[in-house]
């Protein structure tokens, strides 16, 4: 899943709006697979290092 959502927030860039869209639904798909408020931060801090160093648009 992490996969496509890197794919699709650097196909759009960061600041469209259907990114932030995206994000919510991996937060949301994050909680209903049972992981804790500090994992899903790790992994958007992730997310978003990646991001930064391989670029988006």
């Amino acid at each position: 899943m992490r996969r496509a959502v890197i794919g699709f927030i650097r196909s759009l860039g960061t600041t469209h709006p259907n990114s932030q869209v995206v994000l919510n639904n991996y937060i949301a798909l994050l909680l209903d697979l049972g992981r804790t408020e500090n994992e899903i931060k790790a992994q958007l801090l992730e997310l978003v290092q990646w991001l930064h160093q391989n670029g988006s648009s």
